[in-house]
């Protein structure tokens, strides 16, 4: 097999990848969790929720509203998009044909959407507006608030309780 035929089965196995596991984010699983109110009350078992009915996997890409979790950022949006991505640049630069490269701008412009939709909610859950984003517009200014930005959402516990952009994605139990 010559090169361009590798590459391509390669950009192929890392797509179906990201669906398979994009499939198997979406299984709904149900755990009855301790919930205390955000008044201050006592737990209550009667008020089992429900984790990942509260950001199912097509909310969490194409959703700009609620708050995501680190967990649920990194499992249902950093790990789908990344074999996208992989995928796209061995479309854009490891196959030598204009195809390809069409093929590799549409899925970058698709991807995006998500990708800003994971930013926002996971700035919602500093208590940051989605708008702080286009931070990373401003020319060199966007190096610091590029830093800032990715180690706020990549590392860093959002807001404890309830603030402006809905509850606290993190349930712990009481």
């Amino acid at each position: 097999m010559d090169t361009t035929t590798v590459r391509i089965v390669c950009a192929v196995l890392f797509f179906l990848a990201a669906l398979i596991l994009a499939l198997f984010l979406r299984k709904k699983k149900k755990t009855s969790v301790l919930h205390r109110p955000p008044d201050g009350g006592s737990a209550s078992i009667d008020q089992p929720r429900d984790r990942d009915a509260a950001m199912t996997l097509s909310r969490a890409l194409f959703s700009f509203r609620g708050r995501l979790s680190r967990r649920d950022y990194w499992l249902k949006g950093f790990l789908v998009l990344l074999p996208i991505g992989i995928f796209n640049n061995i479309l854009a630069y490891g196959v030598d044909t204009d195809g390809a490269r069409v093929l590799a701008m549409i899925i970058g412009v698709g991807s995006l959407w998500p990708g800003l939709a994971l930013l926002v909610k996971r700035l919602h859950d500093h208590n940051r507006s989605g708008w702080f984003a286009a931070t990373l517009l401003i020319p060199l200014a966007n190096i610091v608030f590029l830093l800032w930005i990715l180690a706020e959402t990549w590392f860093l516990r959002g807001t404890v309780g309830p603030n402006r952009f809905g509850e606290d994605p993190v349930l712990e139990p009481a």
